[in-house]
């Protein structure tokens, strides 16, 4: 059985069909046999009994004849007549002697031989008394002819009748032997026949039977692998050891049951890391969003203080203004310039608060879009393991297609999971380069931003030290206000300095703000974009959902 196991079906088939045809030519070779023996029966019993009875009934008639050309050459009246059945006498004979010729070649045994030769001699010596029975009835001596016929001559007859008719039995037991033979020997080879048909039946069923159990039953285990695969079953396996085609395919089978269930345990895998990923997408999106609103409030502040510190540097040109003007007559008026001197120390005492604070706030949005720059680096990770991730799907999706492929009919179904697989695995690729896009345009921005704020820092630092010296300017007009009249040429010079430093710082201040409205662009592009990561991450989460519902349809 081990044998018909790993013999190729094709091995298989091809013996059953010649052992199939070795038993029909074993039947046809003992038809023919039995066909050829019973024709050469029945050509003896044509050659040696029929046709030499038929020629034993011609020598019968001829010994007949004879005979009666004997009692007529008695009989008859008249010499002509006579003459007549004297000639009918030697015409039989000469007859009989040539049909005992062929007659004689038919016979079989000695025995038969000597008959034949016993029954010609005396048929011989019987016709040479026709000259002496025509002789005797011509002269008129019809009673001696008749006891010659009836005297020697009968004896003659007599021993020659019965040599043929003992040759004439003889022929008929042959015969009937003859025929019992065939019929018996007919009988044998029938039986012999229905015993070899019998036995190549048997044979033929048995053999049938075996192979077809040896075909049948491993196919059926292999449909029901097939069936279980296509329901989803991945932890069946079919324990058939064997060499043919049979096994091949199970083998097949079994090895495509594997790879399907190791494929599937990677994807779920990867749609676990995806689920993980994308939550931690979300998160830091989360995160980014509120960095950017912090970022933005942050800018306001800092553009509420710039617009202070403007109004601030508008009061003082317009104090510094006021001093020019009053230089005139400034020793009439040096109390009045000594209050505005102290309005004045006042107000650029309030800007540099509010310049050391827009400092401090500018350092805080550097550090805070810092922060946001690493946190885009960390999601810029993220978003190479996605794609590393997808990649793995796309790959583990073809070699399932490749698998669907080789198993045929019985692996449409994987091919069609298959195919949604890749597609959501192109989603995903696609989705990740979206979300790589967008993080590049923050990771952009927020670089951007930091420059600006950098600019900013420095144009506020430069605000702080020339605020830092008006106030020692104004305190150096305080300390000579009492000499007022003295300096005046130098206060005025002093006027015009601080005029110009606080135009300077005006117009640092317009700059800090214009910069501080871009901060405030950046921050909320930054927002748009975290709330786009965060659809972006939501999409993520649906598709792993999605591969999760899939995945778990298979048992593996």
């Amino acid at each position: 059985m081990k044998l018909m196991d790993n013999m190729k079906t094709r091995v298989k088939l091809i013996g059953a069909f010649i052992l199939m045809a070795l038993i029909a030519g074993i039947v046809g070779v003992f038809g023919i046999i039995g066909m050829r023996t019973i024709s050469q029966g029945d050509e003896k019993m044509y050659s040696h009994i029929a046709a030499p009875t038929s020629l034993l009934v011609s020598l019968m008639d001829d010994y007949a004849s004879i005979r009666i050309g004997f009692r007529d050459v008695i009989l008859e009246s008249t010499p002509a007549a006579r003459d007549k059945s004297h000639a009918a006498i030697d015409s039989a004979w000469q007859k009989f002697q040539e049909t005992g010729k062929q007659f004689s070649s038919t016979l079989l045994t000695d025995t038969g031989k000597a008959h034949w030769n016993d029954a010609l001699n005396a048929m011989a010596k019987y016709v040479t008394y026709s000259d002496q029975v025509l002789a005797l009835a011509n002269a008129g001596n019809k009673d001696v002819a008749y006891s010659v016929l009836t005297g020697p001559a009968a004896d003659l007859s007599q021993t020659a009748r019965t040599n043929l008719d003992w040759l004439a039995n003889q022929k008929e037991e042959l015969g009937k032997a003859t025929s019992e033979g065939n019929s018996s020997l007919s009988n044998l080879l029938t039986l012999i026949l229905i015993a070899v048909i019998v036995v190549g039946m048997l044979f033929s069923i048995i053999i049938g039977s075996v192979m077809a159990a040896s075909i049948a039953k491993p196919l059926a285990s292999g449909v029901d692998l097939a069936k279980a695969i296509a329901d989803g079953d991945l932890t069946q396996q079919v324990a058939i050891k064997r060499k043919d085609e049979i096994g091949v395919l199970a083998d097949a089978l079994n090895q495509m049951s594997s790879n399907l269930r190791a494929m599937f345990k990677s994807v779920v895998d990867g749609v676990q890391t995806l689920a993980s990923a994308s939550t931690e997408l979300t998160a830091i999106s989360k995160e980014m969003t509120a960095g950017a609103e912090s970022t933005s409030a942050r800018a306001n502040t800092v553009a509420a203080g710039a617009e202070q510190t403007s109004q601030n540097m508008g009061g003082v040109s317009a104090a510094m203004e006021q001093t020019t003007v009053n230089l005139s007559t400034v020793a009439t008026a040096s109390e009045e310039m000594t209050a505005t001197i102290g309005e004045i120390a006042s107000n650029a005492e309030k800007a540099r608060q509010v310049t050391a604070e827009a400092v401090n706030s500018a350092q805080r949005v550097s550090g805070t879009m810092d922060s946001l720059g690493t946190a885009a680096k960390e999601i810029g990770k993220v978003t190479e393991t996605i794609s590393a991730i997808s990649s793995q799907t796309n790959l583990l999706a073809l070699n399932a297609t490749i698998e669907a492929a080789r198993a045929g009919a019985a692996g449409k179904g994987f091919a069609v999971v298959a195919n949604e697989i890749k597609e959501l695995a192109r989603q995903t690729a696609t989705a990740t380069e979206d979300i790589k896009a967008r993080i590049e345009g923050i990771q952009s921005s927020a670089g951007n931003a930091v420059n600006d704020i950098g600019s900013v820092t420095e144009v506020i630092r430069q605000v702080n030290e020339i605020v830092s010296g008006i106030a020692a300017a104004i305190e150096e007009q305080s300390a000579v206000t009492k000499d007022i009249a003295t300096n005046v040429a130098q206060a005025s010079r002093g006027v015009e300095d601080a005029n110009r430093n606080v135009a300077e710082a005006s117009k640092a201040v317009n700059s800090m703000a214009q910069d501080i409205a871009e901060v405030n662009q950046a921050a909320g592009d930054m927002s748009n974009s975290s709330s786009q990561i965060l659809v972006s991450a939501e999409d993520l989460a649906k598709l792993s959902e999605q591969l999760r519902s899939i995945v778990q349809r298979f048992k593996i």
